[in-house]
């Protein structure tokens, strides 16, 4: 039934539009995203499952201190582009 499939696309959650880098989702890659990733790196801030991805920039599985300098490098232009995106 056209009303069973429509309630199903509808129940289905929202395509994820995770920027690497951009921790805080404002659209734009800088130190305040490199800020928070260090700050849930040593447990003074908790993300969320989008904000986890969008730190994890050299794809570890891990937000850690070298995630967040990677993105400090990025919003500085030492490097163009991510671990992860290599």
């Amino acid at each position: 039934h056209l009303d069973d499939v429509e309630a199903a696309v509808l129940a289905l959650p929202p395509e994820s539009n995770v920027k690497l880098g951009d921790v805080n989702n404002d659209g734009a890659i800088d130190a305040k995203d490199a800020l928070q990733a260090l700050k849930a790196a040593v447990g003074k801030a908790t993300l969320t499952a989008d904000q986890t991805k969008a730190a994890d920039v050299n794809g570890d599985n891990v937000v850690n201190a070298k995630d967040a300098l990677e993105i400090l490098k990025f919003a500085v232009r030492k490097i163009d582009k991510f671990s992860a995106e290599k």
